[in-house]
């Protein structure tokens, strides 16, 4: 848990969550400082109040994802930071996203667009998750084509099963992409990573 991990290190967090049983995990077994608030709706904070504001996963479930950008920049202070996490590429939708309640799936121009025009800078934008697209693409090609549109699935339509080796495969893989993520921009991928400052 992000939470959990900043606490740890001495930050000072909040978690917010739309479920209520969220929030009382992360008040009971977490102790973290928890919010049921609904993100369609305006977020009860004060103006200035946070330093930083990290959305993992989040603007992709919202209708309005551009109204959330904006409030994000009123409740950072002046020199605020917001990082934000979301799924890449329309041309990557599936039934997954359909049954995760997803809006839609972004660019990463069109996302960073959208930070700027809400009076952020952009500090760091990149895809990632950059060696596992060629495989999820071309799978997805072929799923729409070889399976049927009624299936209904509660686990991910691209997965693959969990063993010692790839655990660990992709624990490597994953710290090496963040170290690479340092000097540049990785040029597609299947999520989508931004860090953007408040211009105060």
């Amino acid at each position: 848990m992000i939470c959990k991990e900043l606490e740890e290190k001495g930050h000072n967090v909040i978690g917010i969550d739309i479920a209520e049983k969220a929030c009382l995990y992360g008040r009971k077994k977490l102790s973290i400082k928890t919010v049921n608030a609904d993100l369609e709706k305006s977020i009860p904070f004060k103006n200035g109040c946070f330093d930083l504001i990290i959305a993992t996963d989040v603007l992709e479930h919202l209708e309005n994802d551009k109204k959330l950008i904006r409030e994000c920049h009123t409740i950072l202070n002046d020199s605020g930071i917001l990082l934000i996490t979301v799924p890449a590429y329309m041309h990557m939708w599936s039934q997954w996203d359909e049954r995760l309640e997803h809006k839609r799936r972004y660019s990463c121009l069109n996302l960073k667009e959208n930070i700027i025009q809400s009076d952020f800078k952009i500090m760091k934008s990149s895809y990632t998750n950059t060696a596992l697209y060629p495989a999820a693409f071309i799978y997805r090609r072929l799923s729409k084509i070889f399976t049927p549109k009624n299936m209904n699935s509660k686990s991910s339509d691209f997965s693959v099963s969990s063993t010692r080796f790839l655990s660990i495969f992709f624990n490597v893989y994953f710290k090496l992409e963040r170290q690479v993520m340092q000097f540049i921009s990785l040029p597609f991928g299947l999520s989508i990573f931004i860090k953007a400052q408040k211009n105060g």
